[in-house]
């Protein structure tokens, strides 16, 4: 996958977002394939029968294209929801075309901007690339204390008041 070209792609797709093929084209846009991208479309793979604006495909999205709601509400509600929850989605996406709230339910990272701007966020999508976002712990105080412990113990030219400082008579 190309980055350069994924955001021209997602450029030309929120210039002009169309309400019935802006999530197919999203998917396309993240090269998932295109015969199952086709089955969500026909229904195969969508596990909601009731309504027409709303795709839940199992463990890879929840997506819902809502005019009239308040999307933060719905956001919240959504992540409450059971049902939804039993499929797993990796990421639940609501937009009005005008801005797009989602969540990656993995990670527990949230994404609130103006569908003009999801191509500086290109990366929040990445795991449907098969791209994962690395997520670094800080040092464990106990560790880094041990550490400091070795080092001294290794280290006979170490100050033990001043640990950055040399002794001077060993130069």
């Amino acid at each position: 996958m190309n980055i350069d070209a994924l955001e021209q792609t997602l450029q030309t797709l929120v210039a002009k977002p169309d309400p019935e093929a802006f999530l197919y084209d999203l998917l396309l846009a993240y090269d998932l394939p295109k015969a199952s991208i086709t089955r969500l479309q026909k229904g195969d793979y969508n596990l909601e029968k009731k309504r027409s604006n709303v795709v839940l495909w199992k463990q890879k999205l929840y997506y819902r294209y809502e005019r009239h709601l308040d999307l933060h509400a719905l956001i919240d509600a959504v992540k409450q929801d059971a049902t939804i929850a039993r499929h797993s989605p990796r990421f639940l996406i609501l937009t009005d075309l005008q801005h797009l709230v989602a969540v990656d339910t993995k990670t527990q990272d949230t994404l609130d901007i103006a569908l003009a701007d999801l191509p500086k966020y290109f990366d929040f999508f990445l795991p449907w690339a098969g791209m994962e976002k690395q997520q670094f712990q800080s040092e464990n105080p106990a560790d880094v204390k041990a550490a400091e412990r070795m080092g001294r113990l290794y280290d006979p030219r170490q100050d033990y008041e001043n640990p950055l400082a040399i002794n001077n008579s060993e130069r």
